[in-house]
């Protein structure tokens, strides 16, 4: 997914101080532009507040840049821009509380605005529509990617859908692309809804990327409102599917340590890394506000670090697992990895003066260091043992000998990364 020789440094915590739900970014010629969730056109001011920065740490905020529909007060959620030739196009949803939202699209000349409604309801037919997400496949075709409610499953509640997108601003047909598949989508337990009761599930925010001959989809499921909201991810050949999960579950973000309810992905890149950005509640859970942290790996693999709480003090992401080295103390730590059979496999302590915390490679046996034997590796064997020796028959490089769990996860072997 990203070059492993460009490591990328980002904050551990919040980039942006204020409220700031629903975060996207776009690079444009250089510079970042961040729009999110917040301003809703109150008092005539511009709805969707907008920040500017030259390397993803330091933002420069710029006020709203979507002119409001009227002077009423209106709900506007999840900004996107897509770039066009010389023109930037502005997706949101607008509607009143959480009801009778639909799909709008802005256009302006720069990517600060003002963007201007182009009077298009981009979604009629539809009771409820949120979160777009415009995407260029690449054979230069658009589509729009968005949440809709759908009764007609086993889980009711909010799927996702896409359409094609013509000119930027008519939809073809929608198609439903996902639903939800596990308990951790519910949003509500008894939630009244279309005259009727439902245990409600879920499924928003998606973001999708081309990698490797794939499409991979970023979504949000659960309850925004709380710390059960998290990210899954689905893979495809085509923009309309079939999708598949290859591992079910909040297994790209959701709540560990200091993190509470992260959601709402968006992708950009920085130095030719993919950096994941999200929103995440603060501490007294007052507002979402920004974070952005590293893809490191392949979108690929099951299990990311976020699955062990005590990887999430650092706010760094591994789509696919390899241990990672962080600055901790006096000592780096050598992370090494989350399987979702066995849990966190631990940490090892390295010498904060080792070369091991400066690269990429196989780790040394001389930086390395196992205190308390590698015990989650069975036949207490420490992982710098496992690295050192050359791989057995039948292995390939980059692997234990440790068979594979169900979900098809091996341990780490012989690589890392300091982020």
């Amino acid at each position: 997914m990203s070059d492993p020789d460009s490591a990328v440094s980002l904050p551990p915590g919040p980039l942006y101080s204020g409220d700031f739900a629903d975060p996207f970014v776009l690079n444009v010629d250089g510079t970042y532009y961040a729009y999110g969730t917040g301003q809703h056109g109150e008092l005539g001011r511009r709805a969707f507040e907008a920040l500017s920065s030259p390397d993803l740490v330091n933002w420069t905020p710029h006020g709203g840049v979507l002119e409001p529909l009227s002077t009423e007060r209106m709900d506007y959620w999840a900004p996107e821009v897509a770039r066009a030739n010389d023109t930037f196009y502005l997706y949101s949803s607008v509607g009143h509380g959480d009801q009778g939202h639909h799909l709008r699209v802005a256009a302006a000349a720069h990517p600060l605005g003002p963007f201007v409604d182009r009077g298009l309801n981009l979604t009629p037919d539809e009771p409820f529509a949120i979160d777009p997400h415009p995407f260029q496949a690449p054979d230069g075709t658009w589509w729009l990617f968005f949440a809709r409610d759908n009764l007609g499953s086993a889980r009711p509640g909010t799927v996702l859908a896409v359409a094609p997108l013509h000119d930027m601003t008519r939809l073809g047909d929608a198609q439903t692309i996902l639903r939800a598949s596990g308990d951790w989508q519910r949003y509500q337990a008894g939630r009244a809804m279309y005259g009727g009761v439902y245990d409600w599930h879920t499924l928003e925010g998606p973001f999708v990327l081309f990698r490797d001959g794939l499409f991979h989809l970023l979504y949000s499921g659960g309850a925004w409102i709380n710390e059960s909201y998290g990210v899954g991810h689905a893979v495809a050949d085509h923009p309309l599917g079939p999708w598949t999960e290859p591992v079910p579950g909040a297994n790209v973000l959701h709540s560990a340590g200091t993190l509470r309810g992260p959601g709402h992905t968006s992708v950009t890149t920085l130095n030719g890394q993919d950096v994941l950005i999200f929103h995440a509640w603060d501490a007294g859970h007052t507002r979402r506000q920004l974070h952005a942290a590293p893809c490191a790996g392949k979108m690929d693999a099951p299990a990311p670090c976020l699955q062990c709480p005590e990887a999430s003090h650092w706010s760094s992401l591994q789509i696919r697992v390899h241990g990672v080295v962080r600055p901790s103390g006096l000592t780096c730590r050598l992370h090494l990895g989350c399987s979702p059979r066995w849990g966190c496999l631990g940490w090892e302590a390295l010498p904060a003066h080792a070369a091991a915390c400066g690269g990429w490679g196989p780790p040394s046996s001389r930086a390395l260091s196992s205190p308390g034997g590698g015990a989650e590796y069975g036949q207490a064997r420490s992982h710098s043992q496992w690295a050192a020796r050359k791989p057995r028959r039948g292995e390939r490089q980059g692997h234990s000998s440790l068979g594979k769990d169900e979900s098809g996860w091996r341990p780490p072997y012989g690589q890392w990364r300091v982020l």
